[in-house]
């Protein structure tokens, strides 16, 4: 059953990687813009989780665990609106690769966390695994993203809350998944997006009446260099378009799909296995899609990045 689910994961990470690439053109290339299309993606997950959710208690299913459930799950939104706003740091500096590379190699916590709080051993060929993955990544992301700007201790700072907020997202659903017996994998997923959306929406006031009370793009002015600022340019709209609703509308079911099946999978598979196969698999599945659909160019350092990912993760399945 559980590779089941994780078949579905990959499907839709498909999907994911699809829509994502065709919303890279509409996308808003300020703070405000980003936090608005968060908000929607996020909302249309939280919307899809209740459903299911409504469904569930229609049908006669008792909530257990609710408490627990509640605060694992607002630990989990809380921990995607500070990736959400290290995602936006990075965009605005031009140090996105270095995002992606920091968020996938966040599958180590949940990975050491499992040694020690659910007694899951790792051979040292797994460890070996993991190692090899993140240098793949590296390689298929580096191929196509470029790194702009000096690189500051603020940076560094904001790619390590980077690698722990997707990590303790990771998780958290371990946790929920082992810990919470009997409990409703919906109310988590409902939970966790609308306490994320609740998040963001707080960021997204603040940033919206800074911007009304003269908020500058200071670093956009200073540098010239990056297209992403923090606050919409001059005669830049606020509005997010019809298309890239329909986007996010899409990325949103997906993304509901995905964290539903990976909770459920939690306790069903060792950490490594599941976070390792449907985190690094995306990074995998975004490269072959770009080179198949978007005619994204592939060289040397895509092909060995891709040979290293799978060989890898066929190693950590083993």
């Amino acid at each position: 059953m559980v590779w089941m689910y994780i078949g579905i994961i990959m499907i839709m990470r498909v999907v994911q990687s699809v829509f994502s690439k065709k919303s890279a053109d509409k996308m808003p290339q300020n703070m405000i813009g980003y936090l608005k299309y968060t908000a929607v993606y996020q909302g249309v997950a939280a919307l899809s989780a209740g459903v299911l959710l409504l469904a569930e208690i229609i049908g006669g299913k008792s909530l257990t665990g609710i408490g627990e459930t509640t605060l694992y799950a607002g630990l989990s939104g809380a921990a995607l609106a500070i990736y959400c706003m290290c995602t936006i740091y990075c965009l605005e500096t031009g140090t996105m690769v270095l995002n992606s590379v920091f968020s996938t190699a966040g599958l180590l916590i949940p990975t050491v966390a499992s040694i020690f709080l659910f007694g899951e051993t790792l051979a040292w060929y797994k460890w070996l695994a993991v190692a090899i993955f993140m240098v793949g990544a590296y390689l298929l992301i580096g191929n196509s993203k470029h790194i702009y700007g000096k690189f500051k201790l603020s940076t560094l700072v904001v790619l390590l809350l980077t690698l722990t907020t997707n990590g303790v997202t990771m998780l958290l659903q371990k946790l929920f998944g082992e810990r919470v017996e009997g409990g409703s994998v919906s109310l988590f997923s409902f939970a966790t997006f609308a306490s994320g959306v609740l998040f963001v929406l707080v960021i997204l006031a603040v940033a919206y009446a800074a911007y009304r009370f003269g908020g500058k793009n200071e670093t956009a002015e200073k540098s010239g260099e990056n297209t992403f600022t923090i606050f919409p340019k001059e005669n830049e709209s606020l509005k997010i378009g019809g298309g890239l609703l329909i986007y996010g509308a899409v990325l949103g079911i997906a993304l509901f799909v995905i964290n539903q099946l990976a909770t459920m999978s939690a306790p069903l598979i060792s950490a490594v296995a599941l976070f390792a196969t449907i985190n690094g698999g995306a990074t995998v599945i975004s490269a072959i899609v770009g080179w198949l659909m978007f005619n994204e160019k592939s060289g040397y350092k895509s092909i060995i990045g891709i040979t290293l990912s799978v060989g890898s993760l066929i190693l950590l399945q083993v």
